[in-house]
């Protein structure tokens, strides 16, 4: 288990001038995420490059529209989206403690299973990048 980030850890984070707003359509009701920043650290700079994914693919799919596709335990949030390449990413992020909103952490991203990818078409209503 990761321990805890200090305010001091929090402030090492890719952030951007404007948050990205997702919305999210899973249990058929309207969801609405406020992303302002991402926290990375080698740990999880690590765990995403396992299955072949930088840290440039999961905020590409962070900036581009994603689909936000469900929470799963302790109010972590799956999205799915695309890189710059086209590629279909499932990312994992979770808030993190006694941080400004809208910061999070990627917990861990992989290319999309063919349910994730065909899930992400029906939800983005059949459209392409």
């Amino acid at each position: 288990m990761q321990a805890r980030r200090t305010s001091a850890e929090v402030n090492r984070v890719a952030s951007t001038s404007a948050p990205w707003q997702l919305a999210s359509a899973y249990d058929n009701a309207r969801h609405l995420l406020t992303l302002r920043r991402l926290v990375w650290d080698d740990w999880n700079l690590e765990h995403i490059a396992r299955p072949g994914v930088t840290r440039d693919d999961v905020e590409a799919v962070c900036h581009h529209d994603p689909v936000l596709y469900r929470e799963n335990y302790k109010e972590r949030l799956v999205l799915l989206g695309r890189t710059q390449e086209g590629r279909v990413l499932a990312v994992v992020l979770g808030p993190v403690p006694n941080a400004p909103d809208g910061t999070y952490e990627p917990f861990t991203a992989r290319p999309a299973d063919r349910t994730d990818r065909r899930d992400y078409d029906r939800l983005k209503g059949g459209a392409e990048p």
